[in-house]
């Protein structure tokens, strides 16, 4: 009888034991989960107003303080309406140093690449959307495209306003017909 009382008061014992050890456990599983937690990093109003004025309406899915060089900056992740993602990297006092290329409503962009835009390509139909990337090294360079005669052509234009590369148009009917006579001629 008393072996019996043992061996129940042993396995009363390892049962105590276990569900410890998996208390335990559960909650170191807990507190690494809170570790893992980022903490949204508080982004200053110059920050936050640059992050805006490139990707309007988007949402700040993550963001960190960085250091690059000397100077401090945030690392900004988020997405616009159509979940479409974008990375910038944003200057403290608002300079976008860094943002990969997403798309823009054509009406957005900045009056000088439009007026190139239209100078480039006066009768082409200019697409809705055009694309947008900020590089450290080049800076910034829009993609803009226009349909011309069911023909999509595409230039990429500084923010300055230069083209730096483009497609070449066609001429219309009535141009080709003047070159023709000035050839006769």
């Amino acid at each position: 009888m008393v072996k019996s009382w043992m061996v129940v008061l042993l396995g009363c014992l390892l049962c105590v034991g276990v569900t410890a050890l998996a208390a335990e456990e559960k909650e170191k599983k807990e507190k690494k989960e809170k570790k893992e937690e980022k903490k949204p990093v508080a982004l200053p109003d110059t920050v936050s107003k640059a992050v805006n004025d490139c990707c309007k309406d988007a949402k700040v899915e993550e963001c960190k303080e960085v250091k690059d060089g000397d100077k401090v900056c945030y690392e900004v992740k988020c997405k616009d309406k159509s979940n479409e993602g974008c990375k910038m990297l944003v200057a403290a006092d608002g300079k976008v140093i860094e943002e990969s290329k997403h798309k823009v409503p054509t009406a957005s962009l900045p009056a000088a690449v439009l007026e190139a835009a239209k100078k480039w390509a006066p009768t082409a139909k200019m697409g809705e959307m055009a694309t947008v990337e900020t590089k450290k090294d080049s800076g910034t360079v829009y993609e803009v495209k226009s349909d011309l005669f069911g023909k999509i052509f595409e230039a990429k234009i500084g923010a300055d306003g230069k083209v730096l590369k483009a497609d070449k148009l066609p001429g219309t009917k009535a141009e080709k017909k003047e070159k023709k006579e000035e050839k006769k001629g």
